[in-house]
């Protein structure tokens, strides 16, 4: 049975960058590990898919921005919660932003809700210009981890594959040590003002 992850590699790697765009829009952090993968297999060049990647993560960005900015509150009472934007989260988060702009967009970065923080800066009408520069510093460090995630995870399944040594605990290993990593990212201690 095919799952939504052997799905994505394979449009990836019929399609290459010209899906990696859009899909990157909706599931960055996934398809950023996955392009690093196919990096390590020769399958996607790593630079032109650290560009592309961005390229989505900055679309993205400025779908959630936009939402905040002109689809306003009547947008988030009839539509938000189906994508996780509810009038009271937004209304404390937009309080907050507006003291914290800098630091709530860097840990909006970092976290799986992430868009109701990029839709609280367009709320709050912050300049399109610095919400750009303020993720681009956030998403560089992300885009970066995910595909170094990735493309040791492929080299080490290279690796495996030439050997022909495939081993539960040696995948298992593997799986554990991302985990670790992604989980020391998203949980570090939060750096105070």
């Amino acid at each position: 049975m095919e799952t939504p992850f052997d799905s994505i590699i394979a449009l990836i790697t019929t399609y290459k960058y010209y899906i990696l765009f859009p899909i990157s829009i909706f599931e960055g952090p996934v398809v950023t590990i996955i392009g690093g993968l196919l990096s390590a297999h020769g399958l996607l060049n790593i630079f032109i898919a650290f560009a592309v990647l961005m390229a989505g993560d900055m679309a993205g960005d400025t779908l959630y921005y936009s939402i905040g900015r002109w689809g306003s509150r009547h947008f988030i009472r009839k539509w938000g919660h189906y994508i996780g934007l509810k009038e009271d989260k937004l209304i404390h988060i937009e309080n907050h932003f507006k003291k914290h702009a800098i630091k709530t967009l860097l840990l909006g970065k970092t976290q799986a809700i992430g868009g109701i923080f990029l839709a609280a800066a367009g709320m709050s009408k912050m300049s399109y210009w610095k919400f750009m520069w303020i993720n681009i510093l956030g998403s560089i460090p992300k885009i970066i981890i995910l595909l170094a995630i990735g493309f040791y995870l492929g080299t080490a399944m290279k690796l495996i594959i030439i050997n022909n040594y495939i081993s539960y605990y040696a995948i298992i290993a593997t799986i554990i040590l991302i985990m670790i990593i992604v989980l020391y990212f998203v949980f570090k201690p939060k750096i105070k003002d």
